[in-house]
C-alpha cells in the first residue's frame, strides 16, 4: 500500500484523482522552476521582493500530527515554495496542484484540513481551467492560479525528449 493510500485524507475518502498522473507531477516541477517559481510569488504578494538564489522547492510535502507510534500522516502538500525575503526571513507558501477537474468544496476541504496542522504564509490551488466568481468566493483566502499555455509547451517538451534543445 502506498503512503497516500494511508493518510487521514485518503480515510476521509479524499480520493486524489491525481496520484498517477504525469501530468501532476510536471506540473508540480514546473511550478518549482526559479522563473516560475518567482511569479508564483509575484502573484501571490506583489509587495514581496523574493531572491531567486534564495527560493527552493520541496515536493510532496508530508503533514504530521502525533509523535512516535501516535503518529499519522494527514496528507502531502504536492509543493511547497520557501521564499528567502533575506537573510533572516522566508516564508511558505503551500500549493497543492489539481489537474482533473474536482469539486472547490472539495479543494477548500482539503486545505483547510492541512491548514488546521501547518499554516504556510499562503495556500493556492493551481488547476488548468478557469473559476468563476462563485468558486472564487468559496475559495476565500486560498489563492488560485490556472495554467496556461507555457505550462503546456513544458508538458510537451516532457512527454517527447525530441522536443527538448540539446546542449
Amino acid at each position: 500500500m502506498h503512503a497516500h493510500d494511508r493518510t487521514l485524507l485518503a480515510r476521509l475518502a479524499f480520493g486524489d484523482a491525481d496520484k498517477k498522473n504525469s501530468k501532476h507531477d510536471a506540473a508540480c516541477q514546473y511550478l518549482a522552476q526559479p522563473n516560475t517559481a518567482l511569479e508564483v510569488v509575484k502573484v501571490v504578494d506583489p509587495t514581496t521582493v523574493a531572491h531567486l538564489e534564495g527560493t527552493r522547492a520541496e515536493f510532496e510535502m508530508p503533514i504530521e500530527k502525533g509523535e512516535g507510534q501516535y503518529k499519522t500522516t494527514i496528507g502531502f502538500v504536492d509543493l511547497v515554495l520557501w521564499v528567502k525575503q533575506d537573510r533572516y526571513h522566508e516564508f511558505a507558501i503551500g500549493i497543492e496542484v489539481k489537474i482533473e477537474r474536482v469539486s472547490i468544496a472539495d479543494c477548500v476541504r482539503q486545505l483547510r484540513l492541512y491548514a488546521s496542522y501547518w499554516n504556510p504564509f499562503v495556500w493556492v490551488l493551481v488547476t488548468p481551467w478557469s473559476i468563476d466568481e462563485q468558486e472564487k468566493e468559496m475559495l476565500g483566502q486560498i489563492r488560485h492560479l490556472q495554467l496556461g499555455e507555457t505550462f503546456e509547451a513544458f508538458y510537451s517538451r516532457q512527454k517527447d525528449p525530441s522536443l527538448s534543445p540539446v546542449i
